[in-house]
């Protein structure tokens, strides 16, 4: 079974906002997700490290995008003193580094699963 957008927010309902395009966003993070996690690899866990991966990088272009800082705000890239204005670049570090991705719940339980995978023999 694949991850798409109806099976990420049963699991994920926090992720739903009721924004017209919400659905072509979490898919294209699906899609960026899969990327990264291949099925030959991951096997029966394919599924579940899609989420876990997917709801990482949602929260941390949530974090970036609201502007309110957090772990996935990057530098601060432009400052404005009239009606004051700043503003933050995104860092793709937090996405695919394991510091990054220890940056929240959804990375750490991505984390442990990557962990699982590397304790499986493989068979030749």
């Amino acid at each position: 079974m694949a991850v798409t957008y109806a099976s990420f927010v049963v699991l994920f309902p926090a992720f739903t906002t009721g924004v017209a395009e919400e659905q072509d966003r979490i898919t294209a993070y699906i899609a960026l997700a899969s990327n990264s996690v291949s099925s030959s690899v991951w096997v029966d866990w394919t599924d579940e490290g899609i989420s876990f991966l997917t709801a990482h990088m949602l929260t941390l272009a949530n974090q970036a995008g609201s502007g309110t800082g957090g772990s996935g705000a990057g530098a601060l890239t432009k400052v404005k003193v009239g009606q004051l204005e700043k503003n933050y670049g995104f860092s793709m570090d937090l996405i695919s580094t394991q510091n990054g991705l220890l940056s929240t719940s959804y990375g750490q339980r991505y984390l442990q699963l990557r962990s699982q995978l590397s304790l499986t023999p493989l068979t030749i």
